[in-house]
């Protein structure tokens, strides 16, 4: 589980507590605030980790993801430092992955996002996360630029790097309008993280719930997975309004491991 599903309510160590003494083995951590990137905030995160196994880490994006794609020198330099202090925290809590939104859509700046222009920032991005010692999870967001299935293949025609890997998030590929299993398709083999939730469709647009109270096949997405050899973790990831009460939400993710 990630403590995103806890965003407005609770603070990210609390809500990493709670989802440890919920009986959660992995989970990915959701940065809140810049002071949580800093190194005096690890022993805190360590505390309330526990013996939970970090998969990923997911930075508040907005705070610094879409300057490191800036045309200004100094704003993109400025964002690297702050994710470069993002990835030495992930690398403190044994995180194998940073999961990224990357550049956000702005009808005016539709130039500067280019694939010609974007794919070497992005394996760039992918080598500095190697370098400290994590691997680069771009996910699907539909706000963002990597929103739909067939911008994976036009990005790695320009710069396939090795180390460039993917998340594929349900809740956003539903958003967009496509379908889920899509996106699935076009990561192939490099998708190393699933974030869970569930979805209906209906004229008026789609609407979200938790994992199991809508519509969406996940056991057709499990096995979807398993046919293709993936070995992670499928992390439940909700908006925090898709629930009442804390047990609601980690009852249904305890109903998932019985499909």
């Amino acid at each position: 589980m990630s403590n995103a599903c806890f965003f407005g309510k609770s603070v990210t160590e609390n809500s990493l507590r709670m989802i440890r003494e919920a009986g959660f083995s992995i989970c990915e951590v959701f940065f809140d605030a810049p002071m949580e990137y800093d190194e005096a905030f690890f022993p805190i995160l360590r505390e309330v980790v526990g013996d939970m196994k970090v998969h990923s880490i997911h930075g508040m994006s907005s705070q610094f993801e879409p300057q490191l794609f800036s045309i200004s020198a100094r704003q993109k330099a400025a964002a690297m430092d702050v994710f470069i202090n993002t990835l030495a925290q992930g690398r403190r809590l044994g995180a194998k992955y940073y999961v990224m939104h990357g550049p956000m859509l702005n009808g005016g700046s539709m130039k500067n996002i280019a694939y010609a222009r974007i794919a070497p920032i992005i394996a760039d991005i992918a080598r500095v996360c190697k370098e400290e010692g994590l691997l680069l999870a771009w996910e699907n967001v539909s706000w963002c630029l990597f929103n739909r299935p067939e911008f994976i293949g036009g990005i790695r025609e320009y710069a396939d790097h090795p180390d460039l890997y993917f998340t594929l998030d349900i809740k956003q590929a539903a958003r967009t309008g496509a379908d889920p299993f899509d996106f699935l398709e076009a990561m192939g083999d490099r998708c190393v993280n699933v974030h869970l939730c569930d979805f209906s469709r209906a004229e008026n647009g789609v609407t979200l719930g938790l994992p199991g109270r809508r519509s969406f096949d996940f056991a057709r997405l499990f096995a979807t997975l398993e046919g293709k050899g993936y070995t992670g973790p499928a992390i439940v990831e909700v908006y925090s309004d898709a629930y009442d009460n804390y047990e609601e939400l980690f009852q249904s993710a305890r109903e998932l491991t019985m499909l």
